[in-house]
């Protein structure tokens, strides 16, 4: 007997990620977290559920940004590119939308 995924799951549901990996993931978003807090981001990593929110506290860029938002789409870029193409990155919260930080959902694919 084989399980099924039920319909409309992800490509990965149900997948087991072996610790190593699971390990390999939360490394390189942390490393990318450390590297965006001395950019001057003041960046942390949280756990949710089995995702990763990378959130910025600050956006040393941020009056750049209002009059050039493709500085906003290369940072995402940036982001899909050092962490792997095994990383799913989707923004969820951004300060040129009002909201008071951006946040990032990193998920692995």
């Amino acid at each position: 007997m084989s399980a099924s995924s039920p319909k409309g799951a992800p490509p990965n549901y149900g997948r087991f990620i072996p610790r190593e990996e699971l390990q390999g993931y939360l490394r390189r978003v942390r490393r990318l977290a450390d590297q965006r807090t001395t950019e001057g981001y003041l960046a942390e990593v949280v756990r949710d559920g089995d995702d990763l929110l990378l959130i910025e506290h600050h956006c040393p860029i941020c009056s750049a940004a209002r009059s050039c938002q493709s500085l906003c789409r290369a940072e995402m870029e940036v982001f899909r590119t050092a962490l792997g193409a095994d990383i799913s990155v989707t923004r969820e919260q951004h300060v040129l939308s009002g909201d008071q930080r951006c946040a990032y959902r990193i998920t692995a694919a």
